[in-house]
């Protein structure tokens, strides 16, 4: 993990591009919230493809992008941010 203000980082990525592979990501947020770190996740390959529930999976903060499956435009993205995330640890 990469700690950011004192506190562990954890950032997965939800399908590998080559492969395919769905990491478990609810598994992986489960985890992280039991030691108290931050759960990034990257769905770049799996917005637009697969549901994505952030409440479900328990992610902190989720990244993804516009352009691949969601048929936006070059560029476009977003980042969620669970409430409360930001707040001081």
């Amino acid at each position: 993990c990469t700690r950011l203000g004192g506190r562990c980082v954890v950032v997965l990525t939800h399908m590998n591009t080559g492969s395919a592979v769905i990491q478990p990501a609810a598994a992986v947020g489960s985890i992280a919230r039991h030691f108290g770190a931050v759960f990034l996740l990257d769905a770049c390959q799996t917005v637009g493809q697969l549901p994505v529930d952030v409440q479900a999976i328990g992610c902190d903060f989720a990244c993804g992008t516009g352009r691949k499956w969601l048929r936006g435009p070059r560029g476009s993205g977003f980042l969620y941010a669970r409430r409360g995330a930001t707040d001081a640890a």
